[in-house]
């Protein structure tokens, strides 16, 4: 029995959170099916008492599981419990758990009933936990985990409850193997919250007889940092189509404004490393001022860059007792420095004109984030002519200066022109339409329409022939009329520099082909809460990476069935 436990709490992996509303649960549900693609066999078990992943998947159980819970002792073999999602991978134990009764007999199901089911069905087993540090639905199910994935965000109340969370779960001496999981992560060097430093953070903010010590948390490690990315959010469930393409005008042109800062620093000769300390500084510094303010505002921001550094090295701080505040923490010749990159940024006309139109798509997608629509319907007739407007001006002026501009800025440019062709083209209902279709829809229980995120989410991950059938299908409809709307502006403005083009000058339609095929597969499954559905998106990127180092980091690594045929 104890070489069983054993076996199965090797294979097992805790996913909680010390507050609810980190990303727990998309977190759990994104790692099962990242590793179900990779063809390991994986079992998903719902221990959270409101069944978040019931609602997450789509399933249609979910609308009838709080009113008929099937969570009983009288079913006598683990398919009764299980429900099948997608290839590799199963729900199990999709039903309400409301009461300590609940969470003890599914204890037993787990741990004596179906030990020897569970661990020859499935290579990995992971638990959504509830969040919070509740004894019996949660605390009591660790001595049985082999790994524990603690999620957290960015922001001091999510940092001070996953510190509370892991006080307890050390308190219980576990031969567990814990990680941090970092969603929503924002990096700001110059800020007073260090959203790295879980464990300081909770420190600073606890009486000191609550603190963490180092040396009960020395082995645990950051498994993941995930940027933020709002049209992967799993409330956001019908998003419009301008506010997809809202935000990647807003994504380029900050990009514009990033590439514009660094050739100025480049030019005032400030050095790489420095330039990549004070860049969030400037980057996210709005106002053109004064000089005074925007030295002083810089010195205390380095500061705090130096604070944290103290903070976490002794020998550095040794040598680094004074920080000095404000223009004092500059030399004279770096005052200088500063002065001529003041002057070169608040005078340059192509990042003024990046600011106001960053200000615009900012205000313009809240606007529309406070919105509730129906899917790719949203605000979508509502002509922003300030944003046409400057945008427009903005792509004159990349058009007239590329031959000065970087090579990065021209590519930006290239891009802005053609998610300016698309913000401008589905404004049509008719196109809103043929994307509206290729949705799928079901009805409910109460036989209202909805969108059919399950089967959607299925399609996307089985990569199914049928639906990449229809995919491309609609590419093929929809790209001739997006050719010619770019090529409408490019000929009413006199962009012809703005073009991608081939190595013989020919326009380069394989590079807008894959432009179209990207905008139109983010688009169309926006808002599923799918971040391993996504190839080229930083989350996606970042999220591949936490779950391939969480994999080798078990305490024993499972084979997929792929290598198992192999061998």
């Amino acid at each position: 029995m104890e070489d069983n436990l054993n076996r199965l709490k090797q294979k097992s992996i805790a996913v909680s959170s010390g507050k609810g509303g980190v990303g727990k649960t998309t977190t759990a549900v994104n790692l099962a099916i990242y590793y179900a693609q990779k063809n390991y066999r994986v079992g998903l078990i719902d221990l959270d008492p409101l069944s978040d992943i019931a609602v997450a998947l789509d399933l249609r159980e979910s609308e009838y599981v709080v009113d008929s819970p099937d969570f009983d002792n009288t079913k006598p073999s683990l398919a009764d419990y299980t429900q099948h999602v997608f290839s590799n991978l199963d729900l199990l134990f999709p039903s309400v758990k409301l009461g300590k009764a609940d969470s003890r007999l599914l204890r037993e199901k787990l741990y004596i009933e179906f030990i020897e089911s569970l661990i020859n069905t499935y290579d990995l087993l992971i638990f959504d936990m509830p969040a919070g540090i509740r004894s019996e639905d949660n605390l009591a199910f660790l001595p049985y985990m082999g790994t524990l994935v603690i999620v957290t965000n960015a922001e001091p109340s999510s940092h001070v409850s996953a510190g509370g969370y892991l006080k307890v779960v050390l308190a219980q001496e576990n031969d567990i193997s814990i990680f941090f999981w970092h969603n929503r992560f924002v990096q700001n060097p110059g800020a007073n919250f260090n959203p790295e430093d879980v464990i300081g953070n909770y420190n600073r903010n606890t009486p000191k007889n609550e603190h963490i010590s180092p040396e009960s948390a020395v082995n645990i490690e950051h498994c993941a940092f995930i940027p933020e990315d709002r049209s992967m959010d799993l409330l956001k469930t019908n998003p419009s189509v301008t506010l997809n393409i809202q935000r990647s005008l807003l994504d380029i042109v900050e990009l514009i404004k990033e590439e514009r800062l660094k050739h100025f620093a480049a030019s005032c000769k400030i050095p790489e490393k420095t330039y990549h300390i004070i860049k969030y500084f400037l980057f996210h510094r709005q106002k053109n001022d004064s000089l005074s303010g925007f030295i002083n505002e810089l010195g205390d921001y380095i500061g705090n860059v130096i604070k944290y550094r103290i903070a976490n090295d002794k020998l550095f701080a040794r040598k680094n007792r004074k920080i000095p505040s404000g223009k004092k923490i500059f030399t004279a010749e770096q005052r200088a420095t500063l002065e001529s990159l003041f002057k070169a940024t608040t005078s340059d006309a192509l990042r003024n004109r990046t600011l106001k139109i960053i200000d615009l798509l900012e205000t313009s997608i809240k606007r529309h984030e406070n919105e509730k629509r129906l899917f790719f319907i949203g605000n979508t007739t509502h002509r922003n002519r300030q944003i046409d407007i400057e945008i427009g001006k903005l792509l004159l002026t990349l058009n007239n200066q590329s031959s000065q501009l970087s090579t990065p800025i021209n590519n930006a440019a290239g891009l802005l022109l053609f998610y300016f062709s698309l913000y401008k083209l589905f404004h049509s209902k008719t196109l809103l339409g043929l994307l509206n279709n290729f949705i799928p829809v079901r009805k409910t229980a109460k036989g209202s329409l909805v969108r059919d995120k399950h089967t959607q989410i299925k399609n996307l991950i089985e990569e199914s022939v049928s639906y990449r059938e229809r995919y491309f299908k609609l590419i093929r409809i929809l790209f001739p009329v997006i050719s010619k709307q770019v090529t409408t502006i490019v000929e009413t403005f006199g962009l012809n520099s703005l073009y991608y083009r081939t190595s013989d000058g020919k326009i380069n339609k394989q590079a807008y082909v894959k432009l179209f095929s990207h905008f139109l597969h983010d688009t169309v499954n926006s808002g599923l809460g799918i971040i391993v559905g996504f190839r080229f998106r930083p989350a996606s990127i970042a999220f591949r990476k936490g779950a391939e180092k969480l994999i080798r980091k078990l305490p024993s690594p499972p084979v997929s069935s792929l290598k198992k045929a192999a061998s």
